[in-house]
């Protein structure tokens, strides 16, 4: 079994729930880190998606003007898992997803 650190996604999110990342096949994918920075005045919504045989809500949460919320959990994704992500406010938030891919 080897681990191969990988950069998921970044990017700015959009009002529609996006998949951002597919776990790849004959993979796991744990997920070490994840950063969503809110860029805007106002406060704004964020949306963190795990799809595994259905969407899992993981994060649905409010940032105020300016604030980063770091995700602290550690899941494992298995081949064909999804990562969606989706803002209250389209362009609005920022975010990095990072992980290791296990093979």
């Amino acid at each position: 079994m080897a681990v191969t650190a990988a950069l998921f996604a970044a990017g700015t999110m959009t009002n529609t729930l996006d998949t951002v990342y597919t776990v790849p096949g004959a993979s796991q994918a744990i997920v070490t880190y994840a950063s969503f920075h809110n860029k805007t005045g106002g406060t704004v919504t964020v949306k963190l998606v795990f799809n595994h045989s259905g969407d899992k809500i993981i994060l649905d949460l409010s940032l105020g003007a300016s604030e980063t919320f770091i995700f602290k959990e550690r899941p494992l994704l298995e081949t064909g898992d999804l990562i969606k992500v989706q803002a209250g406010a389209g362009t609005s938030i920022d975010y990095y997803i990072s992980g290791g891919i296990v093979t």
